[in-house]
């Protein structure tokens, strides 16, 4: 097999890739990006919302309700179930309101289901012994992954208006045969790593 043929067959299978990714229309690298962008963004308010609310709500109930369990330790109590529930509950709106902009028709339900199982495969990052930072950083880079994955389980792109990210390309190779001044075929490989349209 001659080094020309090898090279084509790499290109032509790279090609047939592209090209069935964008004959299913699916959704492309940027789209993960925007929705993770908006998962974290999301997980960010609502969670912040969620510890603050439910965080002074524990503090008001066991401020005085003379048992041993009051004030702080109610407030600790609220932060940690706002954080729970707060933080993959906006990743996963915040995936689902992105991939509407970016006109991704893809799983709201996953989206959530992602960002809690996200949250605790993140959580395994607590048994690494001498480090607990592990656990908090794995939930809180996880939690947006599992979203945006979840999301675009089966997800394919709309046909809405063109927006922002839909001008961008995934890269591509070509292949082609080019005759020169003295007649003889050229191979050429054309290679684009990034295209954008205006």
């Amino acid at each position: 097999m001659t080094r020309k043929t090898l090279l084509a067959l790499i290109v032509l299978s790279a090609s047939v890739a592209s090209a069935q990714d964008l004959l299913l229309d699916r959704p492309r690298a940027v789209d993960y990006l925007g929705e993770s962008g908006g998962a974290l963004l999301g997980g960010s308010l609502v969670g912040g919302a969620a510890v603050a609310a439910l965080g002074w709500a524990g503090y008001a109930l066991t401020i005085h309700d003379g048992s041993d369990f009051q004030g702080e330790d109610g407030a600790w109590l609220g932060f940690m179930v706002g954080a729970g529930l707060g933080y993959p509950s906006g990743c996963g709106l915040g995936a689902t309101i992105a991939g509407g902009v970016l006109h991704v028709d893809g799983n709201s339900g996953a989206a959530y289901g992602g960002a809690f199982l996200g949250m605790g495969v993140g959580a395994l990052g607590f048994f690494v012994p001498d480090k607990p930072g592990y656990g908090l950083l794995g939930m809180a880079a996880l939690t947006p992954a599992g979203a945006a994955i979840g999301y675009c389980i089966g997800a394919t792109r709309g046909t809405g208006e063109p927006s922002f990210g839909s001008r961008f390309y995934p890269p591509a190779l070509a292949l082609s045969a080019r005759p020169s001044l003295d007649h003889q075929p050229h191979t050429v490989v054309d290679c684009r790593l990034v295209t954008m349209r205006f």
